[in-house]
């Protein structure tokens, strides 16, 4: 039997959570006017959302599907979460020093070269100058 706010006896609020068996159930449950509602099946792991307009029609009822979750399995997918995490940000550090040390090293060939190249330069122009008669001071 449903009282006139729409709970039926039995799951007035507070006590116990609404329940149906079925949507065909789910379509009689008695609401408030203008509101929204969950209703549980006995019979399924399902629910029901239940809205209504303000003439109290039904104007929409949706149906979900839950499922248990057992405390273990959420930490385990937190904590496969957080390694993968982890693992990401430490390949990220990796990655990030073996940039640094590419860097580094692409300047010192830079430099090297930088280096040979006037080394070279000084050379041919030592080896110019010792053609002539300074090439005895030169090369001592």
């Amino acid at each position: 039997m449903n009282n006139f706010y729409g709970y039926n006896l039995g799951q007035l609020p507070g006590r116990d959570l609404p329940k149906v068996k079925g949507i065909e159930s789910a379509k009689m449950f008695i609401t408030m006017p203008d509101s929204r509602c969950a209703v549980f099946d006995e019979d399924d792991d399902v629910f029901y959302i239940i809205e209504t307009d303000s003439s109290n029609f039904k104007s929409k009822i949706r149906r979900f599907r839950f499922y248990e979750e057992t405390i273990e399995e959420a930490n385990d997918a937190k904590m496969s979460q957080c390694c993968c995490d982890i693992k990401t940000q430490m390949l990220q550090y990796r990655l990030d020093d073996a940039n640094a040390k590419i860097i580094s090293q692409q300047a010192e060939l830079s430099n090297n070269r930088q280096t040979q190249d006037i080394l070279n330069s000084l050379g041919r122009f030592v080896a110019w100058a010792g053609s002539g008669s300074q090439a005895a001071t030169v090369n001592g």
